[in-house]
């Protein structure tokens, strides 16, 4: 299992798919930093302490991560279906569940460096544009509760990407139906909510919308939240491939 993970973490950081999704997350939090800049001037109208809340906040509200993820794990996942790779991962005798597990901890690998890198990019900007000199009193808890909760929510969003992949089987479509879900999904979930009358508002299991959800003043039960959905995400879908494809040709 770890050598599959290994090869796959090889060619994956080792491809262009990668290195570009990692480059349009720099260039789109560089991006969105700059128009934030330019529109709302908020060095001009908030104070120094309330610029850096209403920074962080916002940060994943324009999806600079969400995006170039979708497209790396559709990307890298619907190859292996091209290339006839897993039917060579096959013919070695790996077992399914472990291919589609390498699979997701790829995706999950890709989150948390597209995260580090979207961090460091919006604190470069925030030096650059927003910085006032004037500080904020920020709890090393807050931060802690905060990062945590935007990996495992983008760890979410890689897990149902690289289903979407693995059902579909091709880049381009796959990207389309993972885009979908994350501009409407959400919209889909709530209209639903409305029609049955559910008490719970089963748009917190949305992945996609649990990112943009995610602030700074998060605390442990909501931590313990997007903790359960990783953990449902991971179970659901990885069963509904093993179902599907327990007898059915992989390659």
């Amino acid at each position: 299992m770890i050598n599959l993970i290994r090869a796959d973490w090889y060619r994956a950081i080792h491809g262009k798919a990668f290195r570009l999704c990692m480059l349009l997350t720099l260039g789109w939090v560089f991006l969105c930093a700059y128009m934030q800049h330019a529109t709302i001037a908020l060095r001009e109208n908030l104070s120094g302490g309330k610029i850096t809340i209403d920074y962080i906040n916002s940060f994943f509200n324009y999806d600079p991560i969400t995006l170039p993820l979708i497209v790396f794990c559709s990307s890298f996942v619907a190859n292996d279906f091209r290339q006839k790779t897993v039917k060579h991962y096959m013919e070695k005798g790996i077992d399914r569940w472990k291919y589609f597990v390498s699979k997701m901890v790829i995706g999950w690998l890709a989150a948390v460096i597209f995260l580090a890198c979207a961090f460091a990019m919006g604190f470069f900007c925030y030096k650059m544009y927003f910085d006032t000199g004037s500080t904020v009193e920020i709890s090393v808890q807050n931060i802690l509760f905060f990062v945590i909760c935007q990996m495992l929510c983008h760890m979410s969003v890689a897990t149902f990407a690289v289903f979407i992949a693995s059902m579909i089987r091709n880049s381009s479509a796959s990207m389309a139906v993972n885009f979908i879900f994350l501009f409407f999904g959400y919209l889909g979930l709530s209209s639903l909510m409305k029609i049955i009358s559910f008490d719970f508002d089963i748009s917190l299991l949305w992945a996609y919308s649990n990112v943009c959800m995610t602030d700074i003043g998060v605390g442990m039960p909501w931590t313990i939240w997007v903790i359960l959905v990783f953990l449902g995400y991971f179970i659901v879908f990885n069963g509904i491939l093993m179902l599907i494809y327990k007898k059915k040709d992989i390659a």
